[in-house]
């Protein structure tokens, strides 16, 4: 099913080359379930900003529009003609109460992280040395490189399902979108710019799980299995073989440390 458009989300091009780092147990759960992961972004422990908004959010002389039309005022960022421009702190008139507003939001900011879904590539023509480091064990890493429009064709989900590149800010003097749930899960801080990510998005207030199962064409999906560059050739015969039990072919061993060739 393809990806459902959302204003917040922007996809690349459909024939963008993306690629999945990930360790061999990670690889044989993808092609033996014939199944696409997506992890809650509550259980993404490795960046603590995850799902919740830049430093600028609450920042308490960021100006605002309050919408005047009803007899409680409140927040609101929409053009009516009914309203002014105030920073927060003014709104809530005063810092203790602002701050009060901050921790109550933070903390549904983070009940929130529970209930949407992330499932993460890497956009690039060429594969990345630094990715193999991180996102793979050593001599055991494994790599799927795709297109964006494969991804999309090969999920086979009845349910929405969102995709969208990461946009990478200044946590402390940029702001993308404002309260819109989802601009939470498409942003980064600019440390993590060299991930490059699309993320695979799906909010579902019914899971109370850490993880979404989306079944996936398998043989639409890969263009091709790519074994890390210290791999062994034993290795590399095992992942062939599991490629081919599922119709995968085209796997190689990465020639990315391999040794200058100047002539033919």
């Amino acid at each position: 099913m393809p990806f459902t458009q959302h204003p917040v989300f922007i996809g690349p091009i459909q024939d963008q080359v993306i690629w999945r780092y990930m360790d061999f147990a990670k690889f044989y759960d993808l092609v033996t379930r014939k199944t696409l992961y997506l992890s809650s972004l509550e259980s993404l422990t490795s960046d603590p900003w995850e799902g919740l908004p830049p430093k600028k959010y609450f920042d308490p002389l960021r100006k605002v529009r309050v919408n005047t039309i009803e007899s409680n005022s409140t927040l609101d960022l929409r053009n009516c003609e009914n309203s002014q421009v105030m920073t927060q702190q003014e709104f809530f008139k005063g810092k203790e109460k602002f701050n009060s507003y901050v921790q109550n939001n933070v903390k549904s900011l983070r009940e929130r992280k529970k209930k949407i879904f992330v499932n993460c590539w890497h956009m690039n023509d060429i594969e990345s040395e630094a990715l193999w480091k991180i996102y793979s064990e050593k001599e055991y890493g494994i790599c799927i490189r795709s297109t964006y429009k494969k991804l999309s064709d090969a999920l086979k989900y009845s349910k929405t399902i969102y995709s969208g590149k990461v946009i990478y800010l200044d946590e402390s003097t940029e702001l993308h979108g404002d309260d819109n749930i989802y601009y939470n899960c498409i942003w980064k801080r600019k440390s993590f710019e060299y991930e490059k990510e699309l993320r695979v998005i799906i909010h579902d207030e019914e899971n109370i799980s850490s993880g979404v199962r989306i079944p996936i064409n398998i043989n639409c999906l890969i263009d091709e299995i790519i074994i890390c560059p210290d791999a062994k050739d034993w290795f590399l015969e095992n992942v062939q073989y599991l490629g081919r039990s599922v119709g995968c072919f085209n796997c190689v061993k990465s020639n990315l440390l391999s040794e200058p060739i100047y002539s033919d």
